[in-house]
């Protein structure tokens, strides 16, 4: 599988897939680095066949609305007020058509 960390996470999630042999890129390896548009990163992604990991729901919403990018993974945390635990939730988006 191939991946493209989006800016919100950090680049040593890169190292880390890279370290289990996952073709992966950040958006800090992009020409525009952070700065690049999503609808770039989307349309960049889809042309590699990537799967794009964020937590930027401004990802989830061009997905809905213009069917890009082609693979998504979704990241969510929650911290509870009640304990230090913090819960993490991996969701795989795919539209069927």
């Amino acid at each position: 599988m191939k991946f493209l960390i989006d800016a919100q996470l950090p680049y040593c999630l890169k190292l880390w897939l890279i370290e289990n042999n996952f073709d992966t890129s950040h958006t800090d390896d992009l020409p525009e680095w952070n700065l690049t548009a999503d609808l770039t990163i989307a349309d960049f992604t889809d042309e590699e066949n990537r799967t794009v990991i964020s937590k930027d729901s401004d990802f989830l919403k061009l997905r809905i609305l213009q069917d890009k990018p082609q693979k998504l993974l979704m990241i969510t945390t929650a911290i509870s007020m009640q304990s230090t635990f913090i819960g993490v939730s991996i969701i795989p988006l795919k539209f069927s058509q």
